[in-house]
């Protein structure tokens, strides 16, 4: 709380940020906000109402904790609020939503306008219908340049590996579906590749547990006793090291030595990995809002890899 006292900017997930303001209410009464950004709005305000526990008390009882911000957002904006949201696959009750809850803010001009960027010409807005359910209508925009294969394998492991053989991208990520039924660090063992939650996050509780796993019980307690010493700030510094050699890693790939990094479906939103080639998809996603922000995390920048390798899903 006093870290987002002293911050002209402060990022957060919602829940988290409902959770300091309940705890410092002096927080809540000074907050003046002159800007709000949302990024994956659907996300963040689905149709559904919070089925959840109250957060907060000052939160109305069925929003969502980014609801919440908003409204108050719209009741302590200064002199003016700005407003950004967006998601690839924003749909009307989102929007709907928000503009519900910024109904409070003086010189916010309701409906919210929808822009959609076309960087050069090189998107293309493609619409699909479900079969026998004419009302089911998806807009997505994606890159025109990026090609979607099958593959003909029925083994989802094999085909993969045929895949990356083929295409033989510096850059690939590959996305495991819980639909088919495979373990995530296995796929990783299988390809040669990395685990992307490892690469990331090496010091989070779950890696540390991985990494004494096969210890005996002694050297399993003093490994624990020295990860109790050792406090979030190091921690973070940890994750900002792995980060930075994540990155020098994507820079320096190539054709003879890529990066091919595996992860869950869970993992595709807000992943922005510069110069992926490829993506590889193994198992049916979810729905087709999964399948959008699967296949968008190649060709991130379309104005600066016209002259690249074609991408492909």
């Amino acid at each position: 709380a006093d870290a987002i006292e002293a911050s002209a900017v402060v990022l957060a997930t919602p829940a988290e940020l409902c959770q300091v303001l309940e705890h410092r209410p002096s927080l809540y009464g000074a907050l003046r906000c002159e800007a709000l950004v949302c990024d994956e709005l659907d996300l963040l305000m689905p149709s559904r109402k919070s089925s959840g526990a109250k957060v907060t008390r000052w939160q109305d009882r069925g929003d969502h904790p980014a609801e919440a911000l908003a409204k108050l957002a719209a009741k302590r904006c200064g002199s003016s609020l700005q407003v950004l949201a967006g998601s690839a696959t924003l749909d009307r009750a989102s929007k709907t939503k928000l503009e519900r809850a910024l109904k409070g803010a003086p010189k916010v001009a309701l409906p919210l306008p929808v822009v959609a960027c076309d960087a050069g010409k090189s998107m293309v807005v493609k619409t699909k219908r479900a079969p026998g359910r004419p009302g089911n209508v998806r807009t997505t925009i994606a890159p025109k340049r990026v090609a979607h294969r099958s593959s003909t394998k029925a083994d989802p492991v094999e085909g993969a590996a045929a895949a990356l053989a083929a295409l033989k991208p510096r850059v690939a990520l590959v996305f495991v579906c819980g639909s088919s039924k495979l373990k995530v660090r296995a796929v990783a063992e299988d390809l040669g590749a990395r685990v992307l939650n490892d690469a990331l996050f090496p010091s989070s509780a779950r890696s540390r547990r991985r990494n004494y796993a096969t210890k005996s019980s002694n050297e399993k307690k003093a490994l624990e006793a020295a990860e109790k010493s050792t406090d979030a700030d190091k921690r973070a510094a940890v994750t900002r090291d792995a980060a930075e050699q994540l990155r020098a890693d994507v820079i320096g790939a190539t054709v003879e030595a890529p990066v091919v990094l595996v992860a869950s479906e869970d993992r595709a939103r807000g992943l922005d990995i510069a110069g992926v080639e490829a993506v590889l998809i193994l198992g049916g996603p979810a729905n087709a809002d999964t399948f959008v922000h699967l296949s968008g995390r190649v060709d991130r920048d379309p104005l600066s890899l016209q002259s690249g390798p074609e991408p492909s899903v």
